[in-house]
């Protein structure tokens, strides 16, 4: 005897073989298409990769050789597509995004904080590092910036604000000139 149920079973699985067979020969004989930029990587056997002038210890010259992280992780990428990782250093790290978008370079490694105004112009990957959040203070000149006695980051900020002095801080972190960390 047989159960109709059972063999509408097998039919319908035959079917759904037949179908998942076809579709992977038909994925498989499609072409791979890439973007523009990785063509013309693959063309010039080159990696373009835009870095940070100074930015220890991801990008910075010892020896007359360019160094860090960046460039150690421009080479394996390099590597990994079979081409050659030509390092690009701008004048200025502000020149890193203009460089991407005229083609003068394919990538930009340089420790860039994916900001909102940046992501209007620009796409990034997912972030290889993480500073976290750290303030950085010369405690003799705490008092110029109004902060001489502050127990925590939220007081500061908050006192940082009030006297009108958060832009000098930034400033001073980012470029370096503020030496101790509070």
């Amino acid at each position: 005897m047989k159960y109709p149920s059972l063999d509408m079973a097998r039919r319908l699985s035959a079917a759904l073989f037949i179908v998942c067979m076809l579709s992977t020969f038909s994925l498989a004989q499609s072409p791979v298409t890439y973007s523009p930029t990785l063509t013309k990587i693959f063309a010039d056997k080159v990696l373009r990769v835009g870095v940070n002038p100074q930015f220890k210890p991801f990008s910075f010259e010892k020896d007359g050789k360019r160094i860090g992280v960046d460039i150690d992780i421009a080479n394996l990428l390099a590597k990994k597509l079979g081409v050659a990782a030509k390092i690009v250093v701008p004048k200025s790290f502000s020149d890193l995004i203009p460089m991407l978008q005229s083609g003068d370079i394919d990538i930009i490694l340089a420790g860039m904080s994916i900001t909102f105004d940046r992501a209007k112009t620009i796409d990034f990957s997912t972030p290889y590092f993480e500073t976290g959040l750290s303030i950085l203070l010369n405690k003799a000149k705490s008092a110029r910036l109004g902060i001489s006695a502050v127990p925590n980051y939220t007081a500061l900020m908050s006192e940082l604000l009030q006297n009108g002095k958060a832009d000098q801080l930034t400033i001073a972190v980012t470029q370096g000139k503020a030496p101790q960390r509070i």
